[in-house]
């Protein structure tokens, strides 16, 4: 009988930051604006009331500056609003209400055009941008190609995006043209994929630019400076030069600011009302109990967490080394184990919500092969059980397995790994250790196996958690301040085979997700290049009492909030 982990009591007061810091473990921070859909298996709960608050929590002191009691939300002002600093993940909710993004991801997880008209390219390598006419930020000011150029620049040097648009190798513009060009480093079909950034005025000496608080935006809401005090009260605006609203004003001309200084904070301005909607990693939520007007949603979270290989040592450089691994997991008996209701098990790294999850549901199954056993795989790639112990080339062998200490979820699924391989016959070793020394044994190579976890790009090229060599060398500097050199990545000639086949698909090609699917149960059905284990779960509250037709995720909780109707 395995042991069943559960959350520490330090995890759940961790207050919404661990996510956030453990996504730097190998993020590529892809942002997901996918909406719920019905026949996921991740449906949301039925609508609880309750007369009574959680005693737990006691009630705070109801604001005196919310007479109207209109729709609220928290905010972290000891943080920043810029979207490209921001380390407080509800902070980073707001930015999708105050900044525009060249392209958007809708809820059956098409990319979208935002605020870039048309996209052309000829190569693959050199796309060229068309922004929308009129486009003005929240002040009046002109949004142009310079912008661009400076969101995209800074973006590249932030650490929650520098991954995700690591292709690009150059950004220029034509301001006569009005156009934007983007230069890759190789081939890329989905580029528009992963343009989901904020946009913000390059503008410095604008008034509005840089305060602590925002940058300029263009925005569906804006912070007006007249009521932007250091106080305990604030709230955002509709914007209604925005180019999307047309004649209709949104459901919510604006949206009350609350002060949140830690989770149990947090909850308390849930309690008493002022806080209307949030959305917590089950992994740091115990269930709150409901009250008023409330429902309670889960959806697939941002994170997922996987096994990854060290494929330059001789052991698990063979595709069926492994495979036969995989074999060894039972990803159902892991996510239980781990946290029973926390996490989704997956045997392909793709979120439930995406259309990509819908056809590899549909696709048909080969048979398995006459002698596909984990250990018959293991055996063809050079490892024996014929002692008591697995050995390999008919030598002692000990599997060193690395994972991060600050997350109690990465150390149960890793105690999970450990006794998966154990019971097979392995000799294990583990070494768990903070995030900045696993940094450091991930570039020093110093692990055969290692528990990850990433936040996957929209177009769903994993190649950065594959050809690993660059991104363990800029985690390195990152934790050190050293430079470091990429080492050896160990990639197959196979492995490059199917990575190109799936940069090279266009993302506006209507066979697209068909495509994707099929080149990515291709990879990991021969390949297996690592091991997606689980995603985990968010909690979304949301108090219905002001709007309705809400389509929340956890990575974006106002994913349609231009399209949110008052029930009154």
């Amino acid at each position: 009988m395995k042991k069943k982990f559960t959350p520490s009591a330090r995890l759940r007061r961790s207050v919404l930051s661990l996510a956030l810091a453990l996504a730097m473990l190998l993020s590529s921070c892809g942002i997901d604006v996918s909406s719920l859909v019905p026949d996921t298996g991740v449906k949301p709960a039925e609508t609880s009331v309750s007369s009574d608050p959680s005693s737990e929590f006691p009630l705070a002191v109801i604001s005196s500056a919310r007479p109207n009691q209109t729709f609220g939300v928290g905010y972290t002002p000891e943080d920043v609003l810029d979207p490209y600093e921001t380390r407080s993940s509800l902070n980073q909710q707001l930015s999708h209400l105050l900044y525009d993004s060249l392209f958007v991801i809708d809820g059956a997880g098409n990319v979208v055009h935002g605020i870039c008209a048309s996209i052309s390219t000829e190569d693959q390598i050199t796309y060229v941008l068309t922004l929308q006419s009129g486009l003005t930020f929240h002040n009046g000011d002109r949004l142009t190609v310079h912008d661009v150029l400076y969101s995209l620049n800074r973006a590249r040097r932030s650490s929650l995006f520098k991954l995700q648009l690591a292709p690009i190798a150059d950004v220029s513009v034509d301001a006569s043209a009005g156009t934007v060009s983007i230069r890759l480093e190789r081939p890329l079909g989905s580029l528009a994929a992963l343009l989901n950034i904020p946009i913000v005025s390059s503008n410095a000496s604008a008034e509005y630019s840089y305060s602590r608080y925002a940058l300029l935006g263009s925005g569906r809401y804006y912070i007006d400076r007249d009521v932007l005090e250091e106080t305990e009260y604030t709230y955002l605006q509709y914007n209604p030069s925005w180019y999307g609203y047309g004649d209709a004003p949104p459901a919510l001309p604006r949206i009350d600011l609350f002060t949140v200084t830690d989770k149990d904070d947090l909850l308390r301005r849930y309690f008493n009302s002022d806080v209307d909607i949030l959305s917590l990693p089950s992994s740091l939520n115990d269930p709150i109990r409901l009250h008023g007007d409330a429902e309670m949603r889960r959806v697939t979270g941002s994170n997922l967490f996987f096994l990854g290989f060290n494929t330059v040592i001789q052991s698990f450089s063979s595709a069926a080394s492994r495979r036969g691994v995989e074999l060894l997991i039972d990803r159902e008996a892991l996510a239980e184990a781990a946290g029973e209701g926390l996490f989704l098990p997956v045997r392909y790294p793709v979120r439930a919500e995406s259309r990509v999850a819908g056809y590899l549901a549909a696709r048909d199954v080969p048979a398995p092969e006459e002698d596909s056993s984990a250990m018959a795989l293991l055996r063809e790639a050079g490892f024996s059980d014929a002692g008591p112990e697995i050995t390999f080339m008919d030598k002692e062998y000990t599997v060193k397995l690395l994972f991060c200490t600050d997350s109690d979820a990465c150390a149960a699924i890793a105690a999970f790994v450990r006794d998966a391989l154990t019971e097979a016959g392995f000799r294990v070793e583990e070494n768990g250790c903070g995030y900045d020394d696993y940094v450091r044994e991930l570039y020093r190579g110093n692990f055969t196996m290692y528990i990850g976890m990433t936040r996957p790009a929209e177009n769903y090229d994993y190649s950065y958690l594959i050809d690993y060599a660059d991104l363990f060398a800029s985690l390195y500097s990152d934790v050190t301040g050293n430079e470091a050199a990429p080492g050896s990545s160990g990639v197959s000639a196979e492995t490059e085979k199917y990575l190109a086949s799936i940069r090279g698909l266009n993302c506006f090609n209507s066979l697209y997700y068909l495509d994707l699917s099929a080149a990515l149960a291709d990879m990991f059905d021969a390949e297996c290049p690592f091991v997606p284990l689980c995603f985990d779960l968010d909690t979304i509250y949301l108090r219905g009492s002001f709007v309705s037709n809400v389509l929340a995720t956890g990575r974006d909780v106002f994913f349609n909030i231009d399209s949110w109707t008052s029930p009154r």
